[in-house]
């Protein structure tokens, strides 16, 4: 905290012996890039929380590492300023090109900036993947739960149609596709952006699931609606938007039909 923001830059390169000229290069250099050259005469103290954390990956990045650790870099700063620092670290990337193991408990964060993510608990991977992996094929409850409004079962196959399976949840049968490994128990996956809502029976449809439901549930996702319902004795999400739902006359109690593809079914 006693040193400048030009000085805290510089420990690095200095530490490893650099000659003064090539450490003011590099310095100044990273600065531009970050844009906090004009920052670079103040102490920590002066400046803002933005500003400190964009000091601070100077540091790190200036002296070239083959890994960055970022551990929780947007923690402490407003939902405004954390959105903003997302793009501004996906940019950055873009452009220095380095390799970070980004830790954050946010998956907005992570789905935003990661083209591998490692859901961890109590120091295990639980699972790794990309980001349409750990959606579409979560290992298991708690991921899914993890990733948002998503619709995960624990389900048991019924019937192996080679591509296939049907499987049964609780008391409903539905269709899904079968991914590489899986077992007679497994976990069944929709997303609720994959669910057509309705409020009469779909006819004529082939390779989908539907399921009659009643609304228990309408609550705004900024700007979509999210409808919880249950059909027999599991519990259905699906997103509308506001036009949609007033078309629909979505409410509480109202009966629904849920309808969905099996390749948008995902059994593992």
């Amino acid at each position: 905290p006693h040193m400048t923001a030009y000085e805290n830059i510089a420990f690095g390169l200095l530490q490893r012996k650099l000659p003064r000229s090539e450490v003011d290069q590099k310095v100044k250099s990273i600065a531009e890039i970050l844009d906090v050259k004009h920052l670079l005469h103040r102490k920590p103290a002066t400046l803002s929380g933005g500003e400190q954390q964009r000091i601070a990956l100077a540091r790190a990045l200036v002296t070239e590492p083959d890994v960055l650790l970022l551990d929780e870099p947007t923690a402490a700063l407003d939902p405004p300023l954390r959105a903003e620092a997302r793009r501004y670290l996906k940019r950055l990337h873009a452009e220095l090109n380095f390799t970070a193991v980004h830790v954050t408990h946010s998956f907005t964060e992570a789905a935003e900036l990661a083209s591998k993510i490692a859901f961890m608990r109590e120091g295990r991977i639980l699972q790794a993947g990309t980001l349409e992996d750990i959606l579409y094929t979560p290992a298991s409850p708690e991921i899914a739960e993890f990733t948002g409004d998503i619709n995960a079962y624990k389900a048991r196959v019924v019937a192996d149609l080679g591509g296939q399976v049907e499987v049964e949840v609780k008391d409903i049968r539905l269709r899904a596709v079968k991914a590489p490994g899986a077992q007679s128990e497994g976990i069944l996956v929709v997303r609720p952006e994959d669910i057509i809502v309705s409020r009469e029976k779909p006819k004529g449809l082939s390779a989908r699931n539907t399921l009659q439901a009643q609304v228990e549930e309408v609550a705004q996702r900024g700007p979509l609606y999210l409808v919880s319902s249950k059909a027999g004795q599991i519990r259905v999400k699906a997103y509308l938007t506001k036009a949609s739902l007033e078309e629909l006359e979505i409410e509480p109690g109202a009966i629904v039909y849920l309808t969905f593809k099996v390749s948008s079914t995902v059994y593992r």
